[in-house]
């Protein structure tokens, strides 16, 4: 996120300062939201990765579930998700639904 080693990993079809902000706004119950707020860390998109496209539904749910256990596996950072899904979850994405489209 910039000036720290937390993370979020979200997907969003609006623009992405628009959903920034509706973080900031709802600071009470987004762990972005309050960790930007709590820690007066400033947010850049310079800082921001575009991970994957595709259709909202199932696969870019899944494709955002992968991505958080990866990121929650990886001890260097802090990943500021509300909940992570359990890898039996992401199995059974990555199993069910990516492997069998094309990415």
């Amino acid at each position: 996120m910039g000036d720290c080693d937390s993370i979020y990993i979200g997907q969003t079809g609006r623009n992405l300062k628009t959903r920034v902000n509706e973080h900031l706004n709802n600071h009470e119950k987004s762990p972005f939201g309050s960790h930007l707020h709590h820690t007066k860390h400033k947010f850049s998109t310079d800082n921001v990765r575009l991970l994957h496209m595709a259709e909202r539904g199932r696969k870019l749910t899944a494709l955002e579930n992968l991505e958080i256990i990866k990121a929650k596996n990886t001890s260097n950072v802090r990943v500021l998700n509300e909940e992570i899904p359990s890898s039996t979850l992401a199995d059974y994405y990555y199993n069910r639904i990516i492997s069998t489209s094309s990415l």
